[in-house]
């Protein structure tokens, strides 16, 4: 079985937060897990974070982090989080 990462609409505008970010988190780890992201990152760190406190209702993602997203695949993922939520 392959991975690959796919990106597209996969929620209504008038989505959960909460939902959405569960779903986000979700993907980070699977990345994580498969080694596509660094563990060690600063930015993801604090995304995992950011995006848990959406997903238990504690707050709003104004900014996803203070740490700048790697080149690459970080910065990608960083487009998208904020897009979606």
């Amino acid at each position: 079985m392959k991975a690959a990462p796919v990106i597209g609409p996969a929620f209504a505008p008038d989505a959960d937060r909460a939902h959405v970010a569960a779903s986000r988190r979700l993907g980070l780890q699977l990345l994580l897990a498969r080694g596509w992201l660094s563990a060690d990152s600063a930015y993801i760190g604090e995304s995992m974070h950011s995006l848990e406190q959406v997903q238990k209702a504690e707050s709003q993602v104004e900014s996803i982090t203070a740490n700048k997203p790697a080149k690459g695949m970080e910065s990608l993922l960083d487009k998208i989080a904020r897009m979606a939520l």
